[in-house]
């Protein structure tokens, strides 16, 4: 056998009558409906039992069977799809391999090789325990070894194709690889069914399948199949959909003949082309189709065509919208459901094990409701311990679990607690290396502690959507459980021992792909592949996508592969393709004719990701003047505006979510009045003066931003850190030395300890070499410190406070930190960081230290249009008021005020008093007034004007917009 007699073409006089019966019906009709009828009257119940069919697609195959039932014929208990045909034509003698043991056993004919030899294949090779490594690298030659074999091609035969030096030597190592991987199999008592099937070919006999087999629509059996099906001695029969123009353009088993329809003409109306743009247009297009025809059909008489996979979402997304319930048949990949996103969040936890990787996993609805079952308390908040790990992450960014949390950890021990409860859970996973079998038992015991699958299900609705989305989790997991008992049935010889992690990680990446298909409702409308339209009955069709490169699908040639057999089977491949899609096409066309009948076909400028994308090669199926025509007018005409549709023609049910979805407002909590304010913090006015209602939200509601992602320390943190080393140096003996060296070395020795307090040394390295920048900024501070020192002044108190407390610290009772306004008490605090005393003159200073390098005024005041200035910050008037609760015996007119730079540059690292006058603290003593007023009051309308540094930007959208990554946490009580 050769390359070049993989192209097979042969029609009844090369089968023989006796062999093959081909039947061809008339496409004016569904194939599917029109094979029904045959089979019913010409199959007796028992030879339609005995009998097995063969279908393209798994959905045909249902199709099939409705519509049996439809015609009163008894349905057939063996239905099988093309691919799963060669088990049945091929003698095997021993048990064949799955997809996965295959894999396995070319993982460990490739791992056997010495590392110089696979550099012909491979440039990077993988470490020899890079047992995850090989196995990728064993499904790609699974899948080439695979690919050839469809085409009736070994690799002996691609091998003498090569004609390089390079592809020679690549060659001469596939066929090592091969023999190998058979050794591999037949140690394991396995045997690859396409060996299998190649080896019975190459014998020439015949080979007697145990049943009549009936072709229905099979017009792309593989060159493979049709080779085994003409070996084959029993009886095949082929149903055709064709007319009497094309029936010598399909050979005897009903596959088409790709010379015949490389010149055949489609008849494509113009009116059936809808012209669209971008996806959501070519969206909105679809549903306004569905929307028109839902007039005069029922749903379950409409399909939705997608060419490509990314069509799907966007399509579901603009027909709920526009009330029209769907049914994706493509349905999900395994690896976007909510079991498959738990199995990789759990691959990525016990790989590296951090606080990270933690905190993605109990987030998972799943785990959380998993965890909250073994951490709360009957009558604590079961959220409760999730907002502590944020708050814990986001305030002491730590790495691995495996390292002790910092004694200063926000909610330490709840934290300790948490990340045990977590590793009991995960521990079988943490034991030596297992085999790949013991692992995918240990592995579906431990997701089976979730109790997934048993979750309780509303039925208040059919068309809940939550009841949907739990019925998808608990088939995911169905799937899941089924495929792990079927890889604890690995062949031994092919099992190896592997850690935990790798185990997970193989499985899930060979489970990912799988599909999970929910239940379909009564009143969903079908979403099928291009694939399955072909045989679809619905008398209305609209397919999304006749574009180029989805149809003709476009054929990739493998790297691997000679380039003379690469050249040669990718145009084969190619002109398959198209004239099993110019036939699939002109059998949707035809059985759609009549006023009952409905088909339309949108053609988009762009993909789903915005690539552009010319209309599909099969518009050309015509004369050139119709394909200009037809070209011409996708590319510059405007489809219609959406239809008019009332809502009275969809169901009460559809209405009521269409409206719910129409009328989402902004997600703004509406301020309480019978919260009121009794106290204000000193920062608390600066946020009133930006906006009122972004005050209420912060100091009222307790609504504050978390974000557990960030990876450094933000300013208001890094702050922080140099606040702590210099309150702590503050309290101190060291506070009065006067050598910039030993206030260096106490400072450092500070910050030392406050980071290790806080912080520890299981942070990232971004969080650590802010720490170094903290140091160095704290260096210049030293200097500063000791000329401070060497001018008279001395560090009285740090961080001393006031507030509305009717006791000091000692129990004795104290006048209430506060204001009066209108007759109202509001209760003040505050916290100071640094007073100042110089005994020579008796003057006292109120100093805030600030990490960046603007002075006070800078900060407190904001220069209008007109020249003038206005407050937009009251700090240091405020500080003014306090300094009689302080007990500083001097008149407050005496106090200086201001900011201790600590800035990034060396030259803004100083002390900054404040330049405000008398008046300018006069008009800043109304403006706290007006502030108290306005809280009292209960006035929090939101600012107009833009806000700097927004937390709460997507939550004052007029518009509802999606979370961003971090997340609001209540504070309040």
């Amino acid at each position: 056998m050769t390359a070049q007699q993989t192209q097979l073409d042969f029609g009844d006089e090369d089968v023989g009558a006796a062999h093959v019966e081909t039947i061809h019906l008339d496409w004016q009709q569904p194939l599917l409906r029109s094979a029904a009828a045959w089979v019913h009257k010409r199959f007796s119940p028992i030879q339609q039992r005995d009998s097995l069919f063969i279908l393209p697609t798994r959905r045909g195959i249902e199709l099939f069977a409705d519509e049996l039932d439809h015609a009163g014929a008894s349905i057939p208990a063996k239905r099988i799809t093309t691919g799963e045909l060669i088990s049945y034509l091929v003698d095997l003698e021993l048990r064949p391999a799955s997809d996965f043991e295959q894999t396995l056993a070319w993982a460990a004919a490739l791992a056997s090789q010495p590392r110089d030899p696979l550099q012909s294949l491979v440039p990077v090779i993988p470490d020899a325990d890079g047992l995850a490594s090989w196995v990728e690298l064993g499904g790609t030659l699974r899948r080439l070894h695979r690919s050839l074999a469809a085409e009736a091609i070994d690799f002996p035969t691609a091998a003498r194709a090569a004609s390089t030096d390079a592809e020679q030597t690549r060659w001469g190592l596939l066929l090592q690889l091969r023999q190998d991987y058979l050794h591999h199999l037949h140690a394991a008592q396995r045997v690859d069914r396409d060996e299998a099937a190649l080896r019975q070919l190459q014998q020439d006999k015949l080979f007697a399948a145990p049943h009549e087999i009936v072709l229905v629509g099979t017009t792309d059996l593989s060159p493979l199949v049709q080779r085994l099906l003409k070996q084959c001695s029993t009886r095949v029969i082929s149903l055709i959909a064709s007319d009497g123009s094309v029936k010598d353009q399909f050979d005897a088993f009903g596959v088409v003949r790709p010379a015949t329809w490389a010149d055949h003409q489609l008849p494509l109306e113009l009116s059936q082309l809808i012209p669209a743009t971008d996806m959501p247009d070519q969206s909105r297009a679809v549903a306004d189709f569905v929307l028109v025809a839902r007039r005069d059909h029922e749903p379950d008489q409409i399909t939705i065509g997608v060419t490509d996979e990314s069509q799907v979402q966007p399509i579901v997304g603009e027909c709920l919208w526009s009330g029209v319930h769907s049914h994706q048949y493509l349905g999900h990949k395994l690896q976007v459901t909510a079991i498959g996103r738990l199995l990789e969040l759990l691959v990525s936890y016990v790989r590296h094990r951090t606080w990270r990787a933690l905190a993605s996993l109990v987030r998972h609805a799943d785990m959380s409701q998993f965890v909250s079952r073994r951490l709360a308390k009957p009558t604590q908040d079961r959220s409760a311990w999730l907002a502590q790990l944020d708050e814990m992450i986001a305030s002491t960014f730590p790495r691995s679990v495996d390292v002790e949390l910092p004694p200063k950890a926000p909610h330490r021990e709840a934290m300790i607690q948490l990340l045990a409860t977590i590793d009991e859970w995960t521990s079988p996973l943490m034991q030596s290396r297992r085999s790949i079998g013991t692992w995918s038992a240990i592995l579906l015991d431990v997701l089976s502690q979730l109790d997934v699958s048993t979750q309780s299900v509303s039925v208040a609705s059919p068309d809940n959507r939550h009841t949907d989305h739990q019925d998808r989790t608990r088939i995911a997991f169905g799937a899941v459980s089924r495929m792990l008992t079927h890889f604890q049935h690995v062949a031994e010889g092919l099992d190896f021992p592997v850690e935990g992690h790798v185990a997970v990680e193989m499985l899930m990446a060979r489970m990912a792909e799988e599909r999970i298909i929910g239940p379909q409702r009564d009143k969903d409308v079908s979403i099928y592949g291009w694939l399955d339209l072909a045989l679809d009955p619905s008398p209305v069709l609209v397919v999304c996508g006749l574009n180029h490169p989805f149809v003709p699908e476009a054929v990739s040639g493998d790297p691997f592969l000679p380039a003379s057999l690469r050249t040669n089977l990718l145009q084969q491949l190619n002109d398959r393709r198209y004239a099993r899609d110019v036939a699939a096409l002109h059998q949707m066309l035809a059985c759609r004719t009549g006023e009952e009948r409905r088909i339309a076909f949108v053609v988009g400028a762009q993909t789903a990701d915005g690539s552009p994308s010319p209309p599909s090669r099969l518009l050309a199926a015509a004369t050139p003047v119709e394909s200009a025509r037809r070209v011409h007018h996708c590319l510059t005409k405007r489809r219609a505006a959406r239809a008019e549709t009332s809502l009275n023609n969809l169901d009460s049910s559809r209405d009521f979510e269409r409206q719910s979805i129409a009328t989402i407002k902004p997600l703004r909590p509406t301020p309480i009045h019978d919260r009121p304010v009794t106290r204000m913090s000193v920062t608390g006015f600066k946020d009133y003066l930006t906006c009122p209602y972004r005050f209420y939200m912060r100091h009222v509601l307790g609504l504050r931003p978390l974000d557990d992602a960030a990876m450094e320390l933000a300013a208001n943190q890094f702050g922080d850190l140099v606040h702590g080393a210099l309150e702590w140096f503050g309290a101190s003996d060291a506070k009065d030395e006067t050598d910039v060296e030993a206030i260096t070395e106490a400072l450092m020795t500070q910050l030392d300890r406050y980071a290790e307090a806080f912080y520890g040394d299981n942070v990232s390295a971004t969080v650590a070499l802010q720490i170094r920048q903290a140091q160095r900024r704290l260096k210049t501070v030293a200097i500063r410190q000791a000329e401070r020192i060497a001018d008279g002044w001395h560090i009285t108190r740090v961080e001393a406070s006031v507030d509305e407390k009717s006791v000091d610290d000692r129990g004795q009772p104290k006048k209430p930190t506060g204001i009066t306004v209108d007759g109202q008490f509001m209760g003040l605090r505050g916290r100071f960081d640094r007073i100042d005393h110089h005994p020579a003159t008796n003057r006292w200073a109120i100093l805030d230290y600030k990490t960046h390098r603007f002075p006070p005024e800078k900060k407190h005041l904001k220069k209008q249009v007109d020249g003038s200035t206005c407050w937009i910050d009251l700090q240091l008037p405020l500080y003014r008021r306090f300094i009689p609760d302080l007990g500083i015996p001097v008149d407050p007119s005496h106090v200086e005020l201001g900011y201790f730079n600590v800035a990034e540059k060396d030259s803004d690292t100083k002390i900054n008093i404040a330049p405000f006058q008398e008046a300018d603290f006069e008009k800043a003593d109304e403006i706290i007034e007006e502030c108290v007023r306005g809280v009292q009051s209960g006035n929090f309308t939101p600012s107009q004007d833009p806000v700097e540094f927004d937390d709460y930007q997507w939550l004052m959208n007029q518009r509802q917009l999606p979370l961003p990554t971090n997340s609001l946490r209540t504070t309040a009580s």
